[in-house]
């Protein structure tokens, strides 16, 4: 099967669901228990993260994974000693939209990163009618340390979605006050293994090619590597939406940002140059 996701480290999803929970803290509506936050994510944050932002919200995590994980004959005798951390594979992923706060960091990287605009359609079933969801993704402005040195690497990122577009898809689809923002994430490497497989996994066309193919691109990396290649940028773009045709009065004093398309080049380009 082709590969069809693209593979994150966890650290750098953990970095990014921080800035969703940051970014979550604009937003002005009761935390009382009868709401529950959902975190779906590839790599769950430490719960007691989450209990000590939102102690008074019913708290779940969706770990997303390849394939589901054995159980022991303790989970069998007892499904519920850890129902607050779920596990779901990414082949059968089916949201529920029950949950007022949903952080999503590289969700819908995971799901179908060669389109991840396709997927926004869905995103109302992933969270309740009063409820707002906030997801993060990969841009196109990543990894412009290898596209500016050689201009081929552009075929095995050119998936990646530009911010103009994902706020034209959210406007499209009527979301209620949607907002977007770029931050340019920074990684360092002190091997040049680790900077192929982390180039291998943010691509899943590379991933698709023959392995005397891959080589090739390895190559590439090694030489990069070689001339003082230390370093890769990534764009990630932050989203927030409440759900379609949500009366905007209902949130006037949400204390949500909002962002203009026409700011949004500005903001892109302000983060690729710092």
């Amino acid at each position: 099967m082709k590969p069809s996701r693209t593979l994150l480290p966890d650290n750098l999803v953990h970095h990014v669901a921080r800035e969703l929970m940051q970014r979550a803290r604009v937003i002005k509506w009761p935390t009382q228990t009868s709401n529950r936050l959902r975190e779906i994510s590839p790599a769950p944050l430490p719960m007691a993260e989450l209990k000590q932002a939102y102690p008074d919200m019913r708290i779940e995590q969706w770990h997303m994974v390849a394939a589901l994980p054995h159980q022991g004959w303790w989970q069998k005798l007892n499904p519920f000693a850890n129902d607050s951390v779920q596990s779901h594979t990414w082949q059968a992923f089916t949201a529920k939209p029950d949950a007022q706060l949903v952080l999503a960091p590289f969700v819908l990287d995971g799901l179908c990163a060669e389109n991840v605009l396709s997927l926004f359609e869905q995103l109302p079933q992933w969270f309740a009618p009063d409820g707002v969801v906030l997801f993060a993704m990969l841009g196109a402005g990543a990894v412009p340390e290898l596209v500016n040195r050689d201009g081929q690497w552009l075929t095995h990122f050119n998936h990646l979605p530009n911010i103009m577009d994902t706020g034209a898809r959210l406007q499209a689809l009527r979301f209620g006050l949607p907002v977007l923002d770029v931050e340019t994430v920074r990684l360092q490497y002190h091997d040049v293994e680790t900077l192929w497989n982390d180039v291998l996994n943010l691509s899943p066309s590379l991933r698709a090619l023959d392995a005397s193919e891959q080589q090739q691109w390895r190559e590439k990396i090694y030489g990069e590597f070689a001339q003082g290649l230390r370093e890769l940028s990534l764009e990630i773009i932050f989203g927030q939406v409440w759900q379609p045709n949500t009366p905007s009065q209902n949130n006037q004093d949400s204390g949500v940002r909002t962002v203009s398309l026409e700011s949004l080049t500005s903001s892109l380009k302000s983060n690729r140059t710092n």
